[in-house]
C-alpha cells in the first residue's frame, strides 16, 4: 500500500520501477550484443577457412626457397628475422672498393 502523503515512498517506488527498467534495457541490449558477437565470430571463422585454404593454395605455388624462407619467418616470430642471407661469412678483395675511384670513373661524362 503506497501512502501518497508521503512522497518519499512514492519516489522510492518510482526509483524502483526505472531501475528495474533499466536493468531490463541493459540486459536486452547485453543479448543484441550478444548476438551480434556470435555472428560476427561465425561469420569470421568462415571467412578464415576459406583463407586458410586459399592461403594454402597460394604457398603451394611459391618455390621452394620462398617457403623455406616464409616458415623460418614464422617459427621466429617475424619481422625479428636475422636476415641471414644479406650477410657473408668473409669479405674479400672484390668486396672492398673505393667509393671515390668508382664514382670518379663515370663522373666526368656526366658533366
Amino acid at each position: 500500500v503506497i501512502d501518497h502523503r508521503r512522497p518519499r515512498d512514492t519516489q522510492l517506488i518510482v526509483q524502483r520501477v526505472i531501475s528495474m527498467n533499466n536493468q531490463e534495457a541493459v540486459a536486452a541490449r547485453l543479448q543484441e550484443c550478444k548476438r551480434v558477437l556470435d555472428q560476427l565470430l561465425l561469420e569470421a571463422s568462415a571467412v578464415s577457412e576459406g583463407d586458410e585454404s586459399e592461403d594454402q593454395q597460394c604457398r603451394a605455388s611459391l618455390p621452394s626457397e620462398l617457403r623455406t624462407l616464409i616458415q623460418e619467418a614464422k617459427e621466429m616470430k617475424w619481422p625479428f628475422v636475422p636476415e641471414k642471407w644479406q650477410y657473408k661469412q668473409a669479405v674479400g678483395p672484390e668486396d672492398k672498393a673505393n667509393l671515390q675511384d668508382a664514382i670518379g670513373a663515370g663522373l666526368q661524362p656526366l658533366l
